[in-house]
């Protein structure tokens, strides 16, 4: 997703289509913070309190023409080069603006540095990806195995703020093990 950046104002300028899926961002529905949101028809219905704006928000990108700031690639933990790409890039701008003070970025990167590979969100023992034993099961006159996945979410509400983090652990999708996928829910207030 394409951010328009305003340096003179201080701003980022990030385009959220509210009527047309991209499948980044999805208008959800649900009661509480609690339930699973469902995809919400935002072209039939009107918005209700009940709404709000899943954004599946990247970390950083292998293309460097995707990154407003020019230049700007680094080294990720596995050695590859990459290149600054909506959160990493956002976060960026609000160092340069002075938004963020660099001294919060360094102190966050030194308490994430000490702590140990096993406990790392993905890895952590109390984030892991639960299944049962296959048993066998006859529905309509075919038989099958079922077996139950339960798969971790952890959620993160910013404290003055309508906004949180959901991070869910699920599969790789290309890779052997399991990944975390930080989605961001702004609810949307009526105002």
């Amino acid at each position: 997703m394409s951010a328009k950046i305003n340096s003179a104002q201080k701003q980022i300028i990030v385009e959220i289509p509210l009527t047309s899926p991209t499948g980044k961002i999805r208008i959800k529905s649900r009661s509480v913070i609690f339930e699973y949101g469902i995809p919400y028809a935002t072209r039939q219905k009107p918005f209700t309190q009940n709404n709000y704006v899943e954004w599946q928000i990247s970390y950083n990108t292998d293309n460097k023409n995707d990154s407003t700031p020019p230049h700007k690639t680094f080294k990720s933990y596995n050695g590859k080069t990459k290149t600054f790409y909506e959160l990493s890039e956002y976060l960026y701008y609000f160092t340069k603006w002075e938004l963020i003070e660099k001294t919060e970025l360094k102190n966050l990167f030194n308490y994430l540095s000490k702590i140990k590979e096993n406990n790392l969100i993905d890895r952590h023992k109390d984030c892991k990806i639960k299944r049962t034993h296959p048993i066998e099961k006859r529905i309509n006159n075919i038989n099958f195995f079922e077996l139950k996945l339960e798969y971790p979410q952890l959620i993160h509400k910013f404290d003055k703020y309508e906004i949180i983090t959901e991070i869910t652990i699920r599969e790789k999708q290309r890779a052997i093990g399991g990944t975390a996928h930080a989605i961001f829910l702004f609810s949307y207030n009526g105002t």
